[in-house]
């Protein structure tokens, strides 16, 4: 405070308390750094694109699963690694699943790493929106299931093996029969013709 010629002759002085806001924040970081150690630790790719399908985030899982840079892919579309015959399938799946806005869950893709090898995904996403509800893009997890894809071909190839050991083994037991059956034919056949023989004519047996 001022006098009228301007002298000092005092202070005023305001406080706010700022707790809550404090708290608030400590909050938030504490809750920012939970979900950083848990995005960078998770075995799984964790990543966050625009409505676009532009990644915006990529987590470093990127790296240690298929050799990619994850700075490197900001600004790409999971798109730029599909197979090229793979690729205007899933963009239009992609395009019907931007105009839903819906969740997606267990979308299975193919995908090269940076060796140039095929790996098998299985991608997991949720949208996330602006103040006004407009689509801004999604979050969502992709997990490498090349392993377990791999096994269940071979598990398959195995199958298809003994499908085809039990059809031939099937067949030789029938082919038996067969011939089992075939010949009890013959030896009644045989019989006969003895017994014939032996009541027939001593001219006939002896033309024979």
């Amino acid at each position: 405070m001022k006098t009228g010629d301007g002298k000092i002759i005092g202070f005023v002085i305001t406080a706010h308390d700022i707790t809550e806001s404090k708290q608030a924040e400590q909050s938030l970081r504490y809750t920012q750094e939970r979900l950083q150690t848990l995005v960078e630790t998770t075995d799984a790719f964790i990543w966050e694109m625009d409505s676009r399908g532009i990644y915006t985030y990529c987590s470093p899982q990127l790296w240690t699963l298929w050799g990619f840079d994850p700075k490197e892919m900001i600004g790409k579309t999971p798109f730029d690694l599909l197979p090229p015959e793979d690729r205007e399938k899933s963009g239009q799946a992609f395009s019907a699943m931007i105009k839903s806005s819906m969740a997606f869950r267990n979308i299975e893709a193919r995908s090269f790493d940076a060796k140039g090898n095929i790996r098998f995904l299985e991608i997991n996403g949720i949208p996330f929106f602006d103040a006004a509800g407009k689509l801004k893009g999604y979050w969502g997890i992709t997990r490498d299931i090349t392993e377990h894809k791999n096994t269940e071909k071979e598990k398959e190839k195995l199958q298809q093996q003994l499908f085809q050991s039990s059809k031939m083994a099937a067949i030789g037991t029938l082919s038996g029969g067969i011939a089992h059956d075939f010949n009890n034919i013959l030896a009644a056949i045989t019989g006969n013709a003895q017994l014939i023989k032996l009541d027939a004519p001593a001219t006939v047996n002896n033309i024979n």
